[in-house]
């Protein structure tokens, strides 16, 4: 996937991205039809991890990262899994709170 660009589809071209959303879609849908896995590993990379820091990071951090996850040098994750709540997204304890220069996390993940 990385070869042929499909890590990087939503990513600005000045990251090295496509930035392409309907060609993202129509592989996502090939590739998922042959390998589902193989289409959530490209949709975390690019919906996920890829979004998240072009949209709230900092330049820094878009060159530092963007650059490698649309080019397939590093794969982008999340964590979801917790001990009581499996994947259940809703069931999830783990918090996030804004303390102005960092945020306090508290949870447990698998």
């Amino acid at each position: 996937m990385a070869a042929l660009g499909f890590l990087g589809m939503m990513v600005d071209p000045r990251y090295g991205g496509v930035m392409d959303t309907v060609s993202y879609v129509l592989a996502m849908q090939e590739i998922s039809k042959i390998d589902a896995s193989a289409g959530v590993i490209m949709s975390v990379n690019n919906s996920l991890v890829c979004w998240g820091i072009e949209k709230y990071g900092t330049e820094f951090q878009k060159e530092k990262y963007l650059t490698r996850l649309a080019s397939g040098e590093i794969l982008g994750a999340f964590c979801l899994s917790e001990p009581e709540a499996d994947s259940d997204a809703t069931s999830q304890k783990t918090t996030a709170r804004d303390k102005g220069e960092y945020y306090l996390l508290n949870g447990t993940k698998n």
